[in-house]
């Protein structure tokens, strides 16, 4: 089932932003992605589960330092394309 959202221009500059990083392949996978990844496990054996994969994906080379400087300047790239938001 899929379903159409609005969001800001503000919060799809930031998801384009991780696409063009290449985190996400597209805008929908990117806003899948991170919704998926907030939701809390149902038990001790999916988190745990959820971090073995986290780990072997880090283990792979896979995983992203999302630092908060990587977090400001991704900001300011979008800021940058899509203006700033008083």
């Amino acid at each position: 089932m899929s379903k159409r959202i609005t969001i800001s221009d503000e919060a799809a500059a930031l998801y384009q932003e991780l696409v063009h990083m290449g985190a996400y392949p597209t805008l929908e996978s990117a806003v899948e992605g991170i919704a998926l990844s907030i939701q809390p496990p149902e038990s001790d054996a999916e988190l745990e589960a959820i971090l073995e994969r986290a780990a072997a994906e880090f283990e792979r080379g896979e995983g992203i330092p999302f630092t908060r400087d990587l977090s400001l300047e991704i900001l300011e790239r979008a800021k940058q394309r899509h203006g700033s938001v008083t």
